[in-house]
C-alpha cells in the first residue's frame, strides 16, 4: 500500500504546470522582462547654453514677436483757445415741479456786435473742420458693416483743416455765415386721428432741406441724400433685424416688464378704497 502511494507521487504528470521557477532562471525574450535601453543625452545637451529671457526672445522668428505699437504724436492744445473749462448741466424732464429749464448768463466780449435782432452765425474754424472730415473721411450711412477709417496723425489733420480754412475764407463772406431761418415742414403733421390705425404705422423717411442747403453752401456731398428709388427700397425692406434688441425685449417680457403692478406699490390699494401709497403686497 505504501509502495503504491510513493510510486504515484514520483510519477510526473505530463499535464502539470510547474509555477515555482527559479529567480535566476533565464527568461525568454518574449516575456518582456528585459528593459529596453533608452538613449539619453547628456545634461549639457538637454539644457543647452544658458540664455537670458531677452536673448531667448531675440532668437524667436519674427512671427512670434509682438508688433511694435505706432508712436503717437503728443497732443498739443491750440494756443488760440483760452477756455479750458467745460461746464456740464443736467436738467430734468419737462414735467410739473421739475427743473427742466435753467437760464445761464454767458460773458461776452465788447467786440461782439450787439445790433438787434441777434442772429446765430457759423464759426469759420468749425466749418473748416466739418468740410475737412466730410471730404477726407466721408461718413457711410445705411451699411451696418461699414468701419471708420484709421485715424490720421495730428499734423495731417492740422494740414487738412488749414487747407479747408483757406477755402472757407475765400468762398464764404461774412453774410454767408449767418444761420438762415429756412425751416420747412417735410413730415406730415398729426391730424388727430386714431394712431392705432394702419395708416399711422408706416413712417416714411423725409429728407432735411436744411442739411441739403448746408452741404450745398460748403460744396460737399450730402451723405444723407437718397433717391426716391432708394427710399422706396428701404420702405419695402423694412427695419433691419437687431438680435440684441430682440434679446432685450424677450428678457423684459420674461421678467414681467410689460405687465402691471411692477415693483412695490404699483397696484396697491389704500385703506379708504382708493388708490393709496401702500406697498401692494
Amino acid at each position: 500500500m505504501d509502495e503504491d502511494v510513493e510510486s504515484a507521487a514520483n510519477t510526473k504528470n505530463t499535464d502539470e504546470i510547474d509555477l515555482e521557477l527559479e529567480d535566476n532562471m533565464d527568461a525568454a525574450p518574449s516575456q518582456g522582462t528585459e528593459q529596453p535601453e533608452i538613449a539619453t543625452e547628456s545634461k549639457s545637451m538637454v539644457n543647452g547654453p544658458d540664455l537670458t529671457i531677452d536673448e531667448a526672445k531675440a532668437a524667436l522668428p519674427e512671427s512670434f514677436r509682438k508688433p511694435a505699437a505706432p508712436q503717437r504724436e503728443p497732443m498739443e492744445h491750440p494756443p488760440d483757445i483760452g477756455n479750458t473749462i467745460t461746464n456740464f448741466l443736467a436738467l430734468d424732464k419737462c414735467l410739473p415741479d421739475k427743473q427742466f429749464l435753467q437760464l445761464t448768463l454767458l460773458p461776452t466780449s465788447d467786440e461782439v456786435d450787439q445790433h438787434r435782432p441777434l442772429q446765430l452765425q457759423y464759426d469759420r474754424e468749425w466749418l473748416a473742420i466739418t468740410r475737412a472730415f466730410t471730404l477726407s473721411e466721408p461718413p457711410i450711412f445705411g451699411d451696418p458693416d461699414a468701419k471708420p477709417p484709421p485715424a490720421k496723425s495730428q499734423s495731417e489733420y492740422r494740414s487738412l483743416i488749414a487747407e479747408q480754412r483757406r477755402w472757407v475764407d475765400e468762398h464764404l463772406s461774412d453774410g454767408a455765415l449767418i444761420v438762415p431761418q429756412n425751416f420747412e415742414v417735410t413730415a406730415p403733421k398729426y391730424d388727430g386721428g386714431n394712431w392705432n390705425l394702419p395708416q399711422y404705422s408706416t413712417v416714411e423717411e423725409c429728407p432735411n432741406p436744411q442739411t441739403a442747403q448746408f452741404c450745398q453752401m460748403l460744396q460737399m456731398p450730402n451723405p444723407l441724400a437718397i433717391s426716391e428709388d432708394e427710399r422706396a427700397a428701404r420702405m419695402a425692406a423694412g427695419p433691419r433685424s437687431d438680435p440684441d434688441a430682440e434679446r432685450f425685449a424677450a428678457s423684459k417680457r420674461g421678467r414681467g416688464g410689460f405687465g402691471h403692478n411692477r415693483g412695490r406699490g404699483g397696484g396697491g390699494r389704500g385703506r379708504g378704497g382708493g388708490r393709496g401709497r401702500s406697498r401692494g403686497r
